[in-house]
């Protein structure tokens, strides 16, 4: 169901987000709105956030909570149309955040009115973006240093191949030390777990 879908997907930020956003007045909730819906179907432009601090609605209202309403909601927005959820649907999830039906409806028209635009923008960027193909690591072991006599720490360097939609194959590498390295193993099981529940739910 994509209700669940979107609640599982949403990070714990997203709903901590929608708290200020709720309590924002007319105006400067109306600049959120806008500045969301216009970044996403305009593909993501730069600036986004300058301009609704620019906006004239948005007065003296406290920067930190408008940032957080703005990302909040774009990310709302954007797993909502990956899971071609219906403007029902995206109402429940911001009523849960405590927005008012006012609010919510004034979200909702725009997502229903959007919804398709938003869809095809995703899958234009999907395709653009590259993938990993493969990936080679290796571990070295560092002795000394010339600040320290003796260090004795391990060292990754991984290098990580892609591809992008158009065929175009490149490859990132990174470092990092036994700890960061551990670090990003338990994130990405809790990203395969997180797959795997959303899969079962699907």
């Amino acid at each position: 169901e994509a209700s669940n879908y979107i609640r599982m997907a949403l990070p714990e930020s997203v709903s901590k987000g929608l708290i200020p956003l709720a309590a924002l007045d007319a105006g400067p909730f109306a600049a959120v709105v806008d500045a969301a819906f216009d970044n996403l179907l305009k593909g993501g432009k730069k600036g986004a956030g300058e301009a609704l601090l620019q906006d004239k609605r948005v007065g003296s209202t406290d920067k930190a909570s408008l940032k957080l309403g703005y990302g909040a909601l774009v990310s709302v927005l954007l797993t909502s149309a990956k899971a071609k959820a219906d403007g029902e649907t995206v109402g429940a999830i911001l009523e849960e955040g405590g927005l008012s039906s006012a609010q919510v409806s004034a979200i909702t028209d725009k997502y229903s009115a959007s919804r398709e635009n938003l869809r095809v923008l995703l899958r234009k960027t999907a395709i653009g973006l590259p993938h990993i193909t493969d990936i080679d690591w290796k571990l070295e072991y560092f002795i000394e240093s010339n600040q320290l006599d003796k260090i004795n720490e391990p060292h990754y360097t991984l290098q990580l191949n892609t591809e992008d939609g158009g065929g175009k194959q490149g490859n990132v590498q990174v470092s990092c030390s036994l700890a960061q390295m551990q670090d990003l193993v338990s994130k990405l099981k809790d990203a395969s777990k997180r797959l795997e529940t959303l899969a079962a739910n699907s």
